[in-house]
């Protein structure tokens, strides 16, 4: 084809056109990236994304958000934190971050209660808190406490034999008291001996299981606080004290005689159980107290909690009852002795066949005579042991303890808020397979690496 001066021109105009829009178009794009993002965590468990629960709580705060990081000079550093401060900021918009250098600033680090280089404050509105840990979990119970309006004031009731939970020795509750103290709960204990009465910023009063019996005196404070509204963690073993019996009907509910016991002889061995009567649940309804909770939950020596549906009380009350936690089928209540004999189910002698109410939750509305309406809750659990410190530790204790506290103190949001963990970081094989690597590795990869050295030397060495 010849080419003519004309065609030459037209060809020259097209090139000029076409590198002019195609860089109008990447300029256009550019603007475009640079106006809307979109991003997409493609991680296994969304570990790089805030949970439902925390979006939600970021959009129920109405204080401006601010972290404060005490940290060094360094560029690398500061980008990682910018970049977590982004997460919280895509839900709440006036979040943001500041870089202090403690070295360069110490007045000012010392004033915001900074102990050492790497802290960091988490401002919201007029208050803050210094954290050490930047994980999810952290952050969203800090800003919980700093939501709050005021402290959570829990208290013990201690002259009847109860659980001492100021004890650190493995019967003690010094473990949940750590969590308790974490999330903004004040907690001490109480003897209504000494001031005859309950006070009037009780937020909880917990009964962890009396021993011994509560003078009627004492049970009328107790009654009198509870009809006023007042929120209750009832704990009762199968050996507590049976002087409560007043306030079980006050509350429309049963505490049966006897211990839940489960003989399934597999079950104990996969859960590491070696005794009848410590019960694991695994099953959980559609409360919002355990709506979290995914492992099991382990009960040493319950009793049964049952709503009593004939009680004379089930009138006043008006409440919304609801058993959720239960054991499991092949679980039943023994009325009989543990220490003799085989133990086996026995209809004859009362025994209830399983699954077993273990705790019941209570909710209902209070008329104040202010004609203010509040809302009361109340929760009787079957069982103490499961929030000592010998067992707090084990599956979802700890999980179902503190959503206990935190149901009871009407912090919903927090009862659902999970920690996030990133299970696609974990790496689960079996025995046998971790069996074949270490063999590869440790000996047939070495080995083989010594005879291929060997015959490649004696090669060369007859060459």
């Amino acid at each position: 084809m010849k080419m003519t001066h004309s065609s030459h021109n037209q060809i020259k105009w097209q090139n000029i056109i076409f590198y002019m829009l195609f860089i109008g178009i990447i300029l256009v794009l550019g603007y475009f990236s640079k106006v809307y993002k979109f991003e997409s965590d493609w991680t296994f468990s969304n570990r790089n994304t805030l949970t439902e629960t925390t979006q939600t709580l970021l959009a129920t705060l109405d204080k401006p958000l601010k972290f404060v990081a005490y940290v060094p000079d360094d560029p690398v550093l500061h980008k990682e934190l910018s970049k977590l401060v982004n997460k919280y900021k895509r839900f709440k918009a006036d979040s943001s971050i500041e870089f202090v250098n403690p070295d360069l600033e110490p007045a000012k680090a010392k004033n915001a209660g900074i102990e050492y280089t790497g802290q960091l404050a988490l401002h919201l509105g007029n208050k803050h808190e210094i954290i050490e840990t930047t994980d999810e979990q952290t952050i969203v119970t800090t800003l919980q406490r700093l939501n709050r309006d005021s402290e959570r004031f829990v208290i013990f009731l201690e002259g009847h034999k109860e659980r001492d939970p100021f004890s650190p020795q493995s019967t003690g509750m010094t473990k949940l008291l750590s969590a308790l103290k974490k999330q903004g709960f004040k907690v001490q204990p109480h003897n209504l001996i000494r001031t005859q009465s309950i006070p009037d910023n009780t937020d909880i009063l917990v009964i962890a299981a009396a021993q011994a019996a509560v003078p009627e005196g004492e049970l009328k404070i107790i009654q009198t606080y509870v009809k006023n509204g007042g929120h209750l963690l009832w704990l009762q073993d199968p050996d507590s004290t049976d002087t409560l019996t007043p306030l079980a009907d006050q509350l429309g509910i049963i505490i049966h005689k006897g211990t839940v016991v489960d003989s399934n002889i597999e079950l104990q061995q996969m859960l590491g159980i070696q005794n009848a009567a410590a019960i694991p649940v695994i099953d959980y309804g559609r409360s919002k107290i355990t709506k979290n909770i995914e492992t099991a939950t382990l009960f040493p020596f319950s009793c049964m909690i049952e709503e009593d549906f004939d009680a004379k009380s089930k009138d006043e009350i008006n409440g919304e009852y609801d058993a959720f936690l239960s054991s499991m089928p092949t679980s039943w209540l023994e009325t009989g002795s543990l220490t003799e004999g085989d133990i086996t189910f026995d209809a004859d002698k009362d025994d209830i066949q399983g699954p077993i109410p273990l705790a019941i939750s209570l909710k209902k509305k209070i008329n104040k005579e202010n004609d203010e309406t509040t809302e009361q809750r109340i929760i009787i659990v079957g069982d103490s042991d499961f929030m000592l410190n010998s067992f707090i530790g084990y599956g979802s204790n700890m999980d179902l303890a503190m959503n206990i506290f935190n149901w009871l103190s009407a912090d919903d949001q927090l009862v659902e808020l999970k920690s996030q963990t990133a299970r696609d970081i974990q790496l689960d094989i079996s025995e046998n397979v971790l069996l074949s690597f270490s063999l590869f590795f440790l000996v047939l990869l070495p080995l083989g690496l010594l005879i291929t050295g060997g015959v490649i030397w004696m090669r060369r060495r007859k060459a």
